[in-house]
Order: C-alpha cells, then structure tokens, then sequence
C-alpha cells in the first residue's frame, strides 16, 4: 500500500478580484495536490483487468472508486473554503512580479 499525490489542475479565472474578460494576457491557472491513500498496490490494474464487480481492495469496484471521488471532493471543497486559490493566485504572481523572465527562460 501506499499513499498518492494526484495534482489537480484548477481554472483560477472565478476567484480573481474581478471577472476575467480576456483583454490581456494572464496565467489564470493554478493546481491542487489532492492526497489519496493508502491504495494497494496495482489495484487499478487489478481493478481494469477483472471480469467482475469485486474491487482491487476487497470492496466492489464502484464503492473504491467512489470513495477516492469523494475525498477528492472533500479535499477540493476545503482547499477552496480556506481561500487556497486566492492565495496561490497571488503567490504566483508575486513570484512572477520578481522574477528574471528573460533569466528563467535562458535556463
């Protein structure tokens, strides 16, 4: 078993200060890493590959899968409840407020 770190892309365009109306160029991206686990190892394999309903991890397939969807949301509902994608937003373009872009792209 294990634990993952799945990265979620994010559409950052609805938590800006104002509505986006695409006058100007803007990374209006972000990401999430959403942790799931433990999951047995090779369980999606073993979940692809069976013939019936029974799941890698001893539940039905369904039931694995929807709980990791649900914690996903769960993981999701809070990281934005907590101002995470203002936050991010901002750090990112604090970074790229400072940074040497002509320097970053050389390297």
């Amino acid at each position: 078993e294990r634990n993952y770190k799945v990265l979620q892309s994010l559409d950052m365009r609805r938590f800006g200060a104002a509505v986006d109306t695409c006058e100007t160029v803007a990374c209006m991206a972000g990401s999430h890493d959403l942790m799931l686990g433990p999951i047995a190892d090779r369980s999606g394999e073993k979940l692809r590959n069976s013939n019936s309903n029974e799941g890698g991890g001893g539940g039905s397939k369904d039931e694995e899968f929807w709980t990791l969807a649900e914690e996903s949301k769960k993981q999701t509902a809070e990281f934005i409840g907590g101002g995470g994608p203002q936050q991010a937003t901002r750090v990112f373009d604090f970074a790229m407020t400072i940074s040497d872009m002509n320097n970053l792209v050389n390297l």
